[in-house]
């Protein structure tokens, strides 16, 4: 490997073992000396000490401060576990809430660091959660997780997933988030809505929000009057949207819903597409909803109506939680803190046509 270093600057990498031979001193004295600034010493071993600071300075030595963190029980690193084949933090709801927990973070001279856990229990677990001074879990959390925890001495929190670990928990208010749109779509005189959720057929996992805002919605239908003019359509994540805009031109114009909402946004906007494509209206023939409020989702063909969830001040408030609970160990803290969901009105949703709601009338004559 080529050295671009001056020569004069090589000598940096000096060693604690080369300061402390050159000044006549065991390794265990220069590391005394080199740590002993801020303690009042005897003239002579404080002018030992000043001459191993010297040499060390001149050898030009530097401390290495992650070791001496670690043998102080402290490593400055929080663990963010995870068992999925990547850390998800470039997915596009999670990049936001990533960089704002990693900008608080650092902040505070903390660090994150990726910790990798098998997804079932029994298995070898990551070896590194003995490092971190505390631990973050999102998204999933799974039975080698759950395994895993035992490893981490310090405290830990849960984002955005369910409460399988007895950690205080941030999350956004779904609840909230799709009362809120389903009163929305009803204010505009939709009474044939669709929740459209798609995944993988027989998937061992789906993220706990699915099923919530489906239910949801599903309540404030009935609390409407309007339960049986309800309905989930479940398709598989690699089938392809005309699949889907088929099943809806297939029914009765009068039987058609007038309302879709999609529960990921990227599958929102792809869904979108093919509806227009189709030559369907949107929002004058069918309105179109969703939830993350990601950057693409305004700059849609028809800028979408969405839900947006605080995915950056979830981070920010995740970050604050742990740094509070790493300064105060045994402080009380919430068992869950509920971030607001905010409702943005675009153009894909609007009332219902006349004429629709006259076909509806006929339809069920």
């Amino acid at each position: 490997m080529i050295d671009f270093m001056p020569k004069s600057q090589r000598r940096q990498r000096s060693t604690l073992a080369e300061v402390a031979r050159a000044a006549g001193v065991s390794v265990a004295t220069a590391s005394r000396a080199l740590s002993s600034e801020s303690r009042p010493l005897r003239a002579g071993t404080a002018a030992r000490a000043e001459k191993v600071r010297q040499l060390a300075q001149k050898l030009g030595y530097s401390p290495d401060l992650r070791a001496r963190s670690l043998r102080g029980g402290q490593s400055n690193s929080i663990g963010v576990v995870y068992s999925e084949v990547h850390p998800m933090m470039d997915e596009t709801s999670y990049a936001p809430m990533f960089r704002a927990f990693g900008q608080v973070l650092e902040a505070a001279g903390y660090n994150l660091m990726f910790v990798h856990v098998p997804r079932a229990a029994g298995v070898q677990p990551a070896s590194m959660l003995h490092a971190v001074d505390a631990a973050v879990y999102y998204h999933r959390i799974t039975e080698g997780q759950v395994d895993a925890a035992r490893l981490v001495e310090g405290p830990s929190i849960l984002v955005n997933c369910e409460a399988k670990l007895p950690y205080p928990r941030v999350i956004p208010d779904d609840v909230a988030g799709a009362t809120d749109l389903t009163r929305h779509l009803l204010e505009l005189g939709h009474r044939r809505i669709v929740y459209l959720n798609k995944g993988r057929p027989g998937a061992d996992f789906v993220h706990y929000s699915a099923a919530l805002r489906r239910d949801v919605i599903r309540g404030a239908m009935n609390d409407a009057g309007l339960g049986a003019s309800y309905d989930v359509w479940e398709a598989d994540i690699e089938a392809p949207f005309d699949e889907i805009t088929t099943r809806y031109m297939n029914l009765p114009v009068a039987e058609r819903p007038t309302a879709i909402v999609v529960n990921y946004s990227l599958i929102a906007i792809s869904l979108l597409n093919e509806f227009l494509r189709r030559g369907v209206k949107v929002p004058e023939e069918l309105s179109i909803a969703t939830f993350d409020d990601h950057d693409l989702v305004s700059h849609a063909m028809v800028p979408l109506t969405t839900v947006a969830v605080p995915m950056a001040e979830m981070g920010r408030t995740a970050a604050g939680l742990i740094l509070g609970l790493l300064q105060k160990p045994r402080q009380r803290v919430s068992k869950e803190m509920v971030l607001p969901e905010r409702l943005i009105v675009r153009q894909s949703t609007g009332p219902v046509s006349a004429a629709t709601v006259a076909l509806s009338a006929r339809g069920r004559k």
